[in-house]
């Protein structure tokens, strides 16, 4: 038939099937793979298969620190041990936060006066309650002034007593010229003699409190006031010797009375001649006799002397002592 025109159709009749074919470019080519050993192909695939691992090794180390970021955020809620009134750069020494600085930490209590404990900060002048005065040291003894014969009379004395210097007993009755002093007798009398009854010494009486003692002629004697409660016995060395009454209105035996005063201090026994009892103190200068609501002082005073004049002087004034009540 000529080109363009159809052949015509028979009713009844089945059309002709035309067949087309798909042209040759558009046919799957068969591709050849590379042999095993071959050129570049094996090549470029191998640099993809490295790659590949490459990305997937980058990314596990991204997950990986991506979740660590995770794990180690700051808690919110500070643990057990997190001090939260901590200070950024803040001295050691530097006290908490909230606590004034000048306020002192684990202060003592203050002590307690009356307590019966002497505590840090109480002494015998705050609180003599409880911490009792210390005792006083003990009096220092002064030695005598020469004393050429060794009698007991020092060479001052024996000039007092018109004794010799150079014997030891100067009456030849066999007693020590310093024996006979104390006993009250004359050391110069070739007999025995009492003392008083010579012009070596005089007798002071005091009629307000009731007593008397021997002084030396040469010294002088005065009360201090009209009371006559203190009385001076005054020598020409300028040492004295020094009667004082002192009150006792609770009427405490001698001893407590000296140890009240005198808090531990050593003291020995003595008596007089009329048989009072009393008590001296360890330097042997301070006699103490009791009698009813009243004490008696004899003390021996040296003034600013570091040797003793008159200390058998001053023993035979206290045993001449005598209460006349």
């Amino acid at each position: 038939m000529p080109n363009g025109e159809q052949k015509p159709i028979n009713i009844g009749e089945e059309p002709p099937v035309e067949i087309k074919a798909m042209p040759e470019q558009f046919f799957f080519k068969k591709v050849k793979l590379p042999k095993e050993g071959g050129g570049g192909g094996g090549s470029k695939s191998t640099l993809i298969i490295v790659m590949a691992i490459i990305v997937v090794v980058l990314l596990a180390g991204v997950a990986y620190l991506f979740t660590r970021s995770l794990t180690n955020k700051p808690q919110t809620t500070p643990g057990p041990s997190t001090n939260v009134n901590k200070v950024v750069n803040a001295p050691v020494n530097t006290p908490p936060v909230n606590v004034p600085a000048n306020v002192p930490v684990n202060i003592p209590p203050a002590p307690i006066c009356g307590d019966g404990v002497c505590e840090s900060g109480e002494n015998s002048v705050t609180c003599l309650a409880d911490c009792p005065a210390p005792l006083p040291p003990p009096p220092a003894v002064l030695p005598s002034s020469l004393d050429t014969d060794n009698d007991g009379l020092t060479d001052v004395e024996e000039s007092l007593f018109n004794t010799d210097k150079n014997n030891a007993d100067t009456d030849g009755d066999s007693y020590s010229d310093s024996l006979e002093l104390v006993n009250l007798y004359n050391p110069t009398g070739v007999a025995p003699q009492k003392i008083e009854e010579t012009d070596l010494v005089k007798i002071y009486s005091n009629q307000i409190f009731k007593y008397s003692i021997f002084y030396p002629t040469s010294w002088s004697a005065r009360a201090l006031d009209a009371t006559e409660r203190e009385v001076l016995f005054t020598s020409t060395t300028g040492e004295f010797v020094q009667v004082i009454v002192d009150d006792n209105l609770s009427r405490q035996p001698l001893l407590d009375w000296y140890l009240a005063e005198a808090p531990g201090a050593e003291y020995s026994n003595i008596s007089t001649k009329s048989g009072l009892s009393g008590i001296q103190s360890s330097d042997g200068l301070n006699v103490y006799f009791a009698s009813g609501d009243k004490i008696y002082v004899i003390s021996y005073n040296v003034g600013i002397k570091t040797e003793l004049n008159y200390k058998t002087t001053f023993l035979m004034m206290v045993k001449s002592f005598k209460l006349s009540l």
